[in-house]
């Protein structure tokens, strides 16, 4: 995906959780956090697969794609766990009776959304090289 794609999907999240804050509609409509989640999760690896690719720290490993897979959904592990505790921080995070349950539910929603990330940046970007015979 261009630079520019990452741009504009970073842009629609960033609008929607401004508004969603602002109009406090995560506290209205219980749900709305499991959505931007799921985006959030579909853009850190679509992020994370073009910082990777443009820096060239993927080249060195072609051919190794456990490798590649693995480091792009530790990414997102990694800022969805941070995102967690920025939550925590501010005091923007569930009740502590629902806390480690919607905890565990973002993530998860952080790890689908990477996933099909993942499987968009597989399908559509990457060319199928085909066997020789």
């Amino acid at each position: 995906m261009p630079f520019v794609g990452v741009v504009c999907i970073g842009i629609l999240i960033a609008i929607l959780y401004a508004l969603s804050v602002f109009y406090s509609l995560f506290w209205e409509i219980w749900w709305l956090d499991i959505p931007m989640h799921f985006l959030g999760g579909l853009w850190v690896v679509i992020l994370s697969a073009w910082f990777f690719s443009h820096f060239s720290f993927f080249h060195s490993r072609k051919g190794n794609a456990k490798f590649v897979w693995s480091t792009l959904l530790f990414s997102v592990v990694l800022i969805g766990v941070l995102w967690e505790v920025f939550e925590y921080a501010t005091g923007t995070a569930a009740p502590p009776q629902e806390y480690w349950s919607d905890t565990l539910l973002d993530i998860a929603m952080d790890f689908l959304g990477a996933f099909i990330g993942a499987w968009y940046i597989s399908s559509f970007s990457f060319k199928k090289e085909t066997p020789q015979p």
